[in-house]
């Protein structure tokens, strides 16, 4: 391990160097990266100064032209950005491999939140803070493949910083797979490079929300607060875009769906979270209480979370993540969070093979301010993900609103019956 202020002065001289060979920026969107620090439930740390990296990638519509034109279904592309810390003995690392992104028309680009991948940067953990070395203590590139590539493509590399990230998230318990409370309860398994899209598979379908994901509004969650941070957001979506009225603020809703007489949320340090049934609950209590017209639905069927979300729908999704304890030992936490955006992967042949979702949470609970931030997880067409932390998909829950015809034919039938009741107690009478 190198000493800081030792590690000050060599990477001083290397990124010199470095930067003498950078022959110009990779690319002209508003690119960013972290390192993590994971945050206990109780203001300490379970990983300070992390390996754990995070590439934001902020597309905007003159970003367009980079990726792939297909005629009837619109703009498709893979994402690959390469790194390369400046510090004595690092080698180029293929950060994040074959992120699928899926836009028709270019306008949609502008309400887009970041794209947020985790990604190694290749450190032990907690010898460096990389925050505080240098300005340009990392050079990367970025590239966009028309089909998801086994290597990373030939670009320039351009020098950035790296800012500290604290993230906190989670609380969602799943009796099923043993998993309870937030990030905050383990030990963060190795980090690993993002994973989207495997050489020889394909763009499929997209499921997305309508409108801006900049128009989500951000919830406050305290620690283990996920799950009624997520329904909040939902419901927020919900209400405009289907003409519904949901009272108060977004947190408001969070502090009445948190409730015991709603999701009965076990709220902070060693907290357990929600339940998964009660989730769906909580939900249907207070969607009956407000007269919404909501119905609530919990299923792994990742065609039914799409379909959702393009007919005005909301999803979420829970997730099973695996760490370790401070003994070594695996253990599991779940995290529940608003999802904006699905894209199946398939074969050549067709043949479902995978699919990612974009999710948007509040990344650090417990700190008092309301925040959105996105994250993107890839899947097997099985629900077990693709990286080593993600275990599995424990379910989406959908939300729905009854067509206006549908509702229509309701009214008709209930005055029909209605009708012919009157007329069996007439009869009866004469």
């Amino acid at each position: 391990m190198y000493k800081q202020s030792v590690l000050r002065r060599l990477v001083g001289l290397f990124t010199l160097a470095m930067l003498l060979s950078i022959s110009g920026f990779a690319w002209g969107a508003n690119v960013s990266f972290n390192q993590l620090d994971w945050l206990d439930e109780t203001s300490g740390y379970t990983a300070q100064n992390s390996e754990w990296g995070v590439a934001n990638i902020q597309l905007t519509s003159g970003d367009a032209g980079m990726f792939n034109f297909v005629p009837g279904v619109g703009y498709q592309g893979f994402i690959n950005v390469s790194t390369q810390l400046q510090i004595p003995g690092s080698s180029q690392n293929w950060a994040v491999q074959n992120l699928p992104i899926a836009f028709v028309n270019p306008s949609e680009l502008n309400g887009r939140l970041a794209e947020s991948t985790t990604f190694d940067l290749g450190i032990v953990r907690g010898s460096i803070n990389l925050e505080s070395l240098s300005n340009a203590i990392m050079s990367f590139g970025l590239a966009i493949s028309a089909t998801p590539v086994n290597s990373m493509p030939a670009i320039s590399y351009a020098p950035i910083g790296i800012q500290t990230l604290q993230v906190l998230f989670g609380g969602v318990a799943d009796t099923e797979g043993g998993s309870s409370g937030s990030s905050g309860r383990v030990i963060p398994l190795p980090a690993q490079n993002f994973v989207g899209a495997l050489p020889g598979e394909k763009q499929s379908t997209v499921g997305k929300i309508f409108g801006e994901e900049s128009a989500i509004p951000a919830v406050d969650e305290e620690i283990n607060g996920c799950a009624p941070g997520s329904v909040a957001r939902s419901l927020k979506y919900m209400a405009a875009q289907n003409g519904l009225t949901v009272p108060g603020t977004v947190q408001d809703v969070y502090d009445v769906l948190k409730d015991s007489d709603h999701m009965k949320t076990s709220l902070g340090e060693d907290g357990t979270g929600t339940l998964v049934s009660m989730t769906k609950a909580g939900k249907d209590k207070y969607v009956k209480e407000k007269e919404l017209g909501i119905n609530t639905k919990q299923t792994k069927d990742v065609e039914e979370a799409k379909k959702t979300l393009k007919n005005k729908g909301d999803v979420e999704i829970s997730v099973r993540f695996k760490g370790k304890d401070e003994n070594g030992n695996d253990i599991y936490w779940g995290h529940m969070a608003f999802v904006s955006e699905i894209i199946d992967l398939t074969d050549e042949q067709g043949n479902p093979t995978g699919y990612t979702v974009k999710y948007i949470d509040d990344a650090k609970q417990g700190d008092g301010l309301a925040s959105n931030k996105t994250h993107t997880v890839t899947f097997n067409s099985d629900g077990t993900g693709r990286a080593s932390n993600v275990v599995r998909l424990i379910n989406f829950q959908v939300e729905t609103v009854p067509e206006p015809g549908t509702l229509a034919l309701l009214v008709v039938g209930l005055i029909g019956i209605a009708s012919s009741a009157r007329k069996r107690l007439s009869r009866r009478r004469q």
